[in-house]
């Protein structure tokens, strides 16, 4: 932690701000990707070339970035015979940054300044590096967002730094701000100014740090910059951010896409990733780095523009199984689904009772902890409700409001149960209607008939694979699937309904089953059905991923579930 971040945090004020810099690993990562093929190419053409590149971090802090940016600059002068001094006063003409926080601000022009010493230093400085909001900084219209009081935007600065076209690259690793969080969400006043700059593409509860990409991509320039910066996983599948995302790809090329699969930032509970976006470049593969060293990982297809998400990046990092799914159509053609909502939960609070005796005629409250496939565990597992441990927790329906017990009759049907953030799709059938779900549990009806099929189409691996590939990142955690109620809809049907039919016969046979290795085997069953009900002929890969990903999955349990499934 630097002295700057220790002071935000002894004042209470770092993570409000968001302020966790950069390790500098993740800096040299990030300059790898993006800066060093812009220089590899520029030293060829020879040191004007060089001195032309402009380099802004529209977040810069303290400078992490920029001060590497610049070393790198300077290096590649000195290699294309430029003296010490003039490679030094040319690179620190080539950094620019911006932030809110003047003494970041200060602190930056003075590790700069000590590594670019001259008479010139102090005015470069003083007009790249600058304080301001550069989330709210009109791209042309004056503007005075600037703590000094000059008036500008961001058309002023490109010129008066030498990048009239836009900037050659442009890297960071912006504010995380939750804005679901208290702390860190937006007041009404500067919520209302975010959506008015951004439009439909600040809706909801996105972080703002993916807001960043659409900054940097109105300040690149429009053929062959670079775009790089650090973002919460989540970016990759929100909901929240899908606008973002198709204005990223429709105005640029994902070139490549680092996963840090392991924690970054000291004190900072996020997962992070950085795209590479190119401008000018065509659509292709997607190089994969991974880890603190940036290791090469293959390539993944770049997500299409329409797709809900792109997890099919972090699953493809991950090993998720791949295969030429057959299907014919989808779960929303013949099902309806709903995913409750913060009024639910709160209405309910003083109206859950434990009934441990089990013996009362009210409905159970079923929150995800007590789904497993095919296993409800009320009763036999510990719960908790608005922070209160149940073990067997009931609803008093009588206590309801109007409008609750309303909603309460509409769920009190024969219908499917699947709990969220999970590392597979868990659902359960209650085929007595007798469940009340409690967030975030998802709600799915469909025809009596046909609810042991859907939930045996849910648990199933081919789905397991497909909502990993679609959604990979949206969770909690990065290895855990968040669906939606429109993403469940969204998911395929099965080409052999045949095969489905059978699939759903043994779901409902682990659903009934008396012991856990009786449950495990007829899972197992259903899991190879569905795998042949989508066309998966050779399904030992997908099986066994899909196996170790099971709740309390352990290599033993597993060879059971393999070894009864095929006897």
């Amino acid at each position: 932690m630097s002295n700057h971040e220790a002071h935000l945090q002894q004042i209470g004020e770092r993570k409000s701000r968001g302020a966790y810099y950069t390790p500098a690993d993740v800096v040299d990562g990030i300059l790898q990707l993006c800066l060093d093929p812009q220089l590899a190419e520029l030293e060829r053409v020879g040191p004007d070339s060089v001195a032309a590149i402009r380099v802004l971090d529209p977040t810069c802090g303290t400078g992490n970035f920029l001060i590497a940016a610049f070393e790198r600059i300077r290096a590649s002068l000195l290699r294309c015979g430029a003296t010490s001094e003039e490679a030094s006063e040319l690179a620190l003409n080539c950094v620019v940054g911006v932030d809110l926080d003047p003494e970041a601000v200060q602190l930056c022009r003075a590790a700069l300044g000590g590594m670019a010493p001259g008479a010139k230093a102090g005015s470069v400085l003083a007009r790249n590096i600058r304080c301001a909001d550069s989330l709210l900084m009109p791209l042309e219209a004056p503007h005075s967002l600037f703590m000094d009081d000059k008036a500008c935007d961001w058309a002023i600065l490109k010129r008066e730094v030498g990048a009239p076209r836009g900037f050659d690259v442009v890297l960071g690793n912006p504010p995380f701000l939750n804005q679901l969080h208290s702390s860190t969400a937006f007041t009404a006043e500067y919520g209302q100014q975010v959506h008015t700059r951004f439009g439909q593409a600040a809706r909801g509860f996105t972080d703002p740090a993916a807001l960043f990409l659409l900054v940097g991509l109105d300040v690149l320039r429009s053929d062959g910059g670079r775009l790089c910066l650090v973002e919460p996983l989540s970016v990759l599948s929100v909901r929240g951010a899908a606008k973002i995302r198709r204005a990223l790809l429709g105005r640029a090329a994902l070139t490549a896409a680092w996963f840090a699969e392991v924690r970054v930032f000291e004190d900072a509970d996020v997962e992070v990733w950085a795209p590479v976006l190119e401008t000018g470049a065509g659509a292709g593969p997607v190089k994969l780095f991974s880890g603190r060293t940036f290791e090469p990982f293959g390539t993944a297809a770049c997500p299409d523009a329409t797709a809900p998400g792109w997890g099919s990046l972090l699953a493809q990092q991950r090993g998720v199984p791949t295969h030429n799914w057959r299907t014919a159509g989808t779960l929303g053609e013949i099902a309806s689904a709903t995913a409750d909502f913060r009024d639910q939960y709160y209405g309910l609070v003083g109206h859950v009772f434990d009934d441990v005796a089990n013996e009362s005629d009210q409905p159970k409250l079923v929150t995800s902890g007590l789904i497993d496939p095919a296993h409800l565990l009320w009763g036999n597992r510990a719960t908790r409700f608005n922070r209160e441990a149940f073990q067997a927790p009931r609803v008093k329906l009588s206590g309801l409001s109007p409008e609750l017990r309303q909603w309460a009759a509409k769920r009190l049907v024969p219908k499917v149960l699947v709990a969220t953030q999970t590392r597979v799709l868990e659902p359960i059938v209650d085929m007595n209607g007798s469940m009340l779900p409690s967030v975030p549990v998802l709600t799915i009806e469909a025809p009596v008939g046909s609810l042991w099929g859907i939930a045996a189409l849910l648990i199933s691996p081919p789905i397991s694979a497909i909502a990993a590939s679609r959604h990979f990142g949206a969770a909690l955690s990065s290895d855990a699937l968040k669906l939606s109620a429109r993403d469940v809809l969204a998911l395929p049907l099965p080409h052999d309904k045949q095969l489905w039919a059978r699939a759903a016969t043994a779901f409902k046979a682990a659903s009934a089953a008396q012991t856990h290795h009786q449950r495990q085997r007829e899972l197992a069953s259903c899991a190879q059905l569905m795998c042949g009900a989508y066309g998966v002929e050779d399904c030992a890969e997908l099986f066994d991923w899909w196996a170790a990903r099971l709740p309390g999955a352990a290599a033993g349990a597993r060879n059971r579930a393999i070894q009864g499934a095929s006897s």
